[in-house]
């Protein structure tokens, strides 16, 4: 009996330590034509693959956004509302639907789709623009 209260609580041990899974927003094969970038986005969740221009190494000014599924995301076409030369490096950040829904809701006005956070970072994943 106690090898078995023994095993048990070593059991539990070992899983309270197990790391969460981590949250990764992944993107490839960004094809810029004009103002349009088209990327393959992989997501950890539902919401919105959101661009910005590299500043100081951080995220700067959004110049487009997108609604992506959990999963798989081929061809996404982004809009952008800013120039961005080939090769340029951009941040492309996971936000969250949690205002009207389909509706992007981040900026001066409202600020109810708020970036996606893992471990008190923000899910981001840097892109070069081809």
């Amino acid at each position: 009996m106690k090898n078995n209260i023994l095993a048990a609580i070593l059991t539990s041990t070992v899983l309270l330590l197990a790391p969460a899974a981590q949250a990764a927003i992944t993107a490839s094969d960004a094809q810029l034509k004009g103002n349009t970038l088209t990327l393959n986005i992989e997501s950890p969740e539902s919401g919105w693959a959101v661009i910005h221009k590299v500043s100081n190494g951080n995220p700067g000014a959004h110049i487009g956004h997108a609604m992506v599924k959990q999963g798989d995301n081929e061809n996404v076409e982004i809009k952008l509302t800013e120039p961005v030369k080939e090769g340029e490096h951009l941040i492309v950040m996971l936000h969250e639907d949690k205002g009207k829904k389909g509706a992007f809701e981040f900026g001066p006005q409202s600020k109810a789709d708020v970036p996606a956070m893992q471990n008190g970072e923000m899910v981001t994943t840097t892109i070069t623009a081809e």
